[in-house]
């Protein structure tokens, strides 16, 4: 990535900025630092020009007292960006960006039945609601849980209903419910609890690099930490060694808001047939080479729900879960074999 790419990915973090908010981050971490508000807010700004990063990424990484040489170890939006430009074809990115087209290429690893409305006809719906209790409707290209719903076909009329799906709403794609493993239902039964699991696809050769645990709360159909959901750091073994994070309220938590289920020690079921599974659907689309997967457990195993074309990086570095304080550049440029492109 050049220079002026560098900086219109700045400057747009800076228009869509909010002073306000940026103080009230920087207000905050004062509090539990002593550290001058202004001061902080200053710092802030130098390290949106010097590393790439935003007022929130600030807060969530703990950069105030980070070191220059701690700081350096973090994966920046502008790496994420130019990896992805790098590792993956932009004339692939639709397979990533349309739900439907995902569900296509990715079909041997998604277990559950599903119809996209841009092709299949009102008897093909009324077939699929005769089928299912409930199912899930989504936009093809929505992110961050936005626009699913959920819906229970004994209320519903399927002939109306796939009416209003075709010409009013945008949700053109229809999935069954996932029933998730007892284990992962414990954790919160209102969600489906997915695992964020990124692979890097480098020389033909799949590596696998991190998980995140993610986890609805309260009534949420999603899990999405953009709507409301919460997540936590997955060691390799499938244990969750850290607490969970609240990333609309700041807050870390040992229990789930929900169920009051302990988090630390927490093991994902079958998470090694997951790692094996991601890194089978990575060689899926050779030209497609860094993902971020949406994973589901099921009793009968891993189920792909989606995939991310730029993956949550900065999920994965948060304070919270690197007690010595180094973001996980170090780990991508392991796996990339070289420094990662910027």
């Amino acid at each position: 990535m050049n220079a002026l790419d560098r900086f219109k990915i700045l400057f747009r973090r800076v228009k869509n900025g909010s002073i306000k908010k940026m103080k009230y981050f920087a207000d905050e971490i004062h509090e539990e630092t002593g550290k001058s508000s202004l001061g902080i807010m200053a710092d802030m700004c130098w390290c949106a020009a010097k590393y790439g990063i935003g007022y929130q990424e600030y807060r969530g990484y703990g950069f105030v007292d980070k070191s220059s040489a701690l700081r350096k170890t973090f994966m920046t939006v502008n790496h994420n960006i130019a990896l992805t430009r790098e590792a993956n074809d932009r004339e692939l990115y639709p397979v990533l960006e349309d739900k439907g087209l995902f569900l296509k290429r990715y079909h041997d690893f998604v277990s559950r039945d599903w119809l996209d409305t841009r092709e299949c006809s009102k008897q093909d719906f009324i077939e699929f609601a005769g089928k299912h209790d409930t199912f899930f409707v989504k936009p093809i290209n929505l992110s961050g849980g936005n626009g699913i719903s959920k819906v229970t076909t004994s209320r519903i009329d399927p002939d109306k209903y796939y009416d209003l799906l075709t010409k009013d709403n945008g949700q053109y794609i229809i999935e069954e419910a996932i029933k998730q493993h007892p284990v992962m239902n414990r954790l919160n039964p209102n969600s489906v609890n997915t695992l964020r699991m990124v692979t890097l696809l480098k020389d033909g050769q799949p590596k696998y690099l991190y998980t995140i645990l993610r986890a609805g709360q309260g009534n949420a159909v999603v899990d999405n930490a953009g709507s409301g959901g919460v997540y936590t750091f997955v060691d390799k073994d499938g244990v969750c060694r850290f607490p969970l994070y609240d990333e609309k309220k700041g807050l870390t938590m040992d229990k789930h808001p929900t169920t009051q289920m302990e988090i630390v020690g927490f093991k994902i079921p079958m998470f090694q047939e997951a790692v094996d599974y991601v890194m089978k659907a990575a060689l899926v689309e050779p030209r497609l080479g860094y993902i971020g997967w949406d994973v589901a457990i099921t009793e009968d195993g891993p189920t792909l729900v989606e995939g991310n074309l730029i993956p949550g990086f900065d999920m994965a570095q948060n304070l919270n879960w690197h007690p010595e304080g180094e973001g996980i550049l170090p780990l991508m440029e392991e796996a990339w074999g070289g420094p990662l492109p910027r």
